[in-house]
């Protein structure tokens, strides 16, 4: 405590005057007996108020403002009393961030795949394969797929990327028929595994989800009756998609959905010129398909 300041009851004294900054202090005294002492003799500027007892613990602060009040009006120094609050102790930042990270953690182990309706054929297909709860990827990809998103995803191997698209994309087939989606990946192996993961969680749709692997080095011939009867997904290499379109077998003027997975290694197997090809008949696909709503 500083210098020229006594606490009474959690209040804080302090001395305006600047000749009384030497001298010890007194305690606040009730209003009665200030008067009293306040008649029988005048204090000049160099005496102290006399010492008196402190007020009860159960006195309320607003005596002691009382007592200020009529301190001030008597001839004696005035005096100012002023209640300092007790500060309050603030949550420490370290138990915020640790409650923000306790909550985001519940929320993502009580996701479900249930939680974005999918289709209750694809949810038995799930069930089959044994996922109890969507990967971090999957739960942020899917509902934006969904809803007709355009999703950029970058996320290890082995955390459910191929399930992210491929779920949205056999959700929206079994509702709406007629359109072909075309996944694009870097190698045969790749579209072989992809090709497995889509029959599985789609073995309880019977035919209704048609999916077609020309990735392998198959015949034109082979090609062209695989795509003949318009499968809803098609699955291939940028170089054999790119084939495929320039001899009519794949039409990708009415793509529905358009994956290209592993993008990286997609250009560092030099397929540029193929990607630009295929890309670009899909931006005039797009601006077709914009230029009809308008």
């Amino acid at each position: 405590m500083r210098e020229g300041v006594k606490k009474v009851n959690s209040l804080h004294v302090e001395v305006v005057s600047p000749r009384l900054q030497n001298h010890d202090l007194t305690t606040l005294v009730p209003p009665q007996r200030h008067a009293k002492m306040a008649m029988k003799r005048k204090l000049n500027v160099h005496d102290a108020p006399e010492a008196e007892s402190l007020p009860s613990p159960k006195s309320r602060a607003s005596d002691a403002i009382q007592s200020e009040n009529e301190t001030t009006s008597a001839d004696t120094p005035s005096i100012e009393t002023t209640a300092i609050p007790k500060p309050a102790t603030a949550p420490s930042k370290k138990s915020t961030m640790s409650s923000k990270e306790a909550t985001a953690t519940s929320k993502e182990a009580t996701a479900s795949f249930a939680d974005f309706e999918l289709e209750p054929r694809l949810l038995r297909g799930i069930r089959d394969q044994r996922w109890n709860e969507p990967t971090a990827v999957q739960a942020k990809a899917i509902p934006l797929a969904i809803d007709g998103r355009d999703v950029l995803a970058r996320s290890g191997t082995g955390t459910g990327k191929t399930a992210a698209y491929l779920l949205p994309i056999l959700h929206k087939t079994l509702r709406q028929k007629g359109k072909t989606s075309l996944i694009l990946v870097p190698t045969k192996e790749l579209a072989l595994q992809i090709t497995k993961v889509a029959k599985a969680l789609s073995i309880h749709c019977g035919q209704e989800i048609r999916i077609q692997n020309i990735a392998g080095k198959e015949s034109e011939v082979v090609t062209k009756a695989k795509l003949a009867d318009k499968p809803d997904i098609v699955i291939a290499t940028p170089a054999r998609a790119s084939a495929n379109i320039n001899n009519g077998a794949l039409v990708v003027t009415d793509l529905a959905h358009l994956v290209v997975d592993e993008s990286d290694l997609v250009y560092v197997y030099m397929y540029e010129v193929q990607m630009r090809h295929i890309l670009t008949l899909y931006q005039h696909l797009v601006w077709d398909m914009a230029l009809r709503k308008i």
